[in-house]
């Protein structure tokens, strides 16, 4: 694949980033998916309360959007779009659970590392 292909990839992914990013937002919004700041933490961050978390939703869709429309699958492929994904989701997962508390604290820090360490072993062990 040429640097010009691959740099049209990028910006096709980005193009689809910003339409279902442009998307997604309002959404999240409607849904009150929005971050929630602790109230003994610095008042200037009290202006990032209600920003739209799960925003990485439409960044991983672009992603793989493009990866299994540019007709290069290949096994590799597969595998690191599944680590890619997996990531996404531990991602999704913290923020969800972030939003569903309505508090600062999703995942602990131990439990993020242990399933970042599964993901990358499984990764590792493929390779």
């Amino acid at each position: 694949m040429s640097y010009l292909q691959i740099g049209i990839l990028i910006a096709v992914s980005f193009f689809i980033s910003l339409v279902l990013t442009y998307v997604e937002i309002p959404i999240l919004q409607n849904l009150k998916a929005g971050q929630n700041i602790r109230e003994e933490g610095p008042r200037t961050h009290q202006a990032k309360a209600g920003t739209p978390s799960m925003g990485g939703l439409a960044i991983i869709a672009a992603t793989t959007i493009t990866c299994l429309t540019s007709g290069g699958v290949s096994k590799d492929m597969w595998v690191i779009l599944a680590a890619f994904i997996l990531f996404g989701l531990l991602g999704f997962l913290d923020d969800y659970l972030k939003v569903a508390k309505k508090q600062n604290l999703g995942l602990r820090a131990w439990q993020k590392l242990v399933l970042q360490i599964i993901i990358a072993s499984a990764v590792a062990i493929y390779q």
